[in-house]
């Protein structure tokens, strides 16, 4: 230990004062505190903790976070759907379209002949055709999940011109029946030829 005089300013008087060395104050029972004008240590237990507002407020940030993710994928996967049917409905009907016209829109066309054996086309009734239009057929066309029904109708519109109109309709949700009276949906085209 060391001993020194420290000039105390309240009574203004020098005082003998033992100075300490660190060695002093190593005991492991000592409690550490802290000295004048410094900040004391943290206790572990008084860290800043989470409240249950807090927790029950991210909670609801990730589960509207989620709802709103899985709504769009949902919508996202039903518009890709319904625009994949519009257009097999517009491929079908080109198809039907063209090769009637290149037929010259002659009367005795027959889709089962001349559209090819990659379709499963069949024969059905109960269709009429659009106002001043003369019937030709109507066909549903199976694919793997969905069912097309084209309507083809013909008009002759002057003495040497021709409408060929091509009507396909479709339901919008996949069915295992063939339905034309459900199909709601509709692709229409109309092609004018020289006779």
């Amino acid at each position: 230990m060391v001993e020194g005089r420290i000039f105390d300013e309240k009574t203004n008087k020098t005082i003998k004062k033992r100075a300490e060395s660190p060695a002093d104050n190593v005991s492991p029972h000592t409690s550490i505190t802290p000295k004048r004008g410094e900040i004391p240590p943290k206790h572990p237990k008084s860290a800043t903790a989470v409240t249950l507002v807090e927790v029950a407020l991210a909670t609801l940030l990730m589960v509207v976070g989620f709802l709103g993710a899985t709504s769009y994928r949902y919508y996202a996967a039903l518009d890709e759907q319904r625009a994949t049917m519009w257009r097999s409905a517009a491929r079908i009907g080109l198809l039907f379209s063209d090769s009637w016209r290149g037929l010259k829109g002659s009367e005795t066309y027959d889709p089962l002949a001349h559209v090819g054996s990659g379709l499963d086309i069949k024969p059905i009734a109960g269709s009429e055709a659009p106002d001043g239009f003369n019937l030709k057929g109507t066909y549903v066309i199976a694919t793997d999940r969905h069912h097309y029904f084209a309507t083809l109708s013909w008009k002759q519109v002057e003495p040497e011109l021709k409408a060929l109109n091509v009507v396909v309709n479709w339901m919008p949700s996949p069915s295992a029946e063939a339905d034309l009276a459900g199909a709601d949906k509709s692709f229409k085209l109309t092609t004018y030829i020289e006779d």
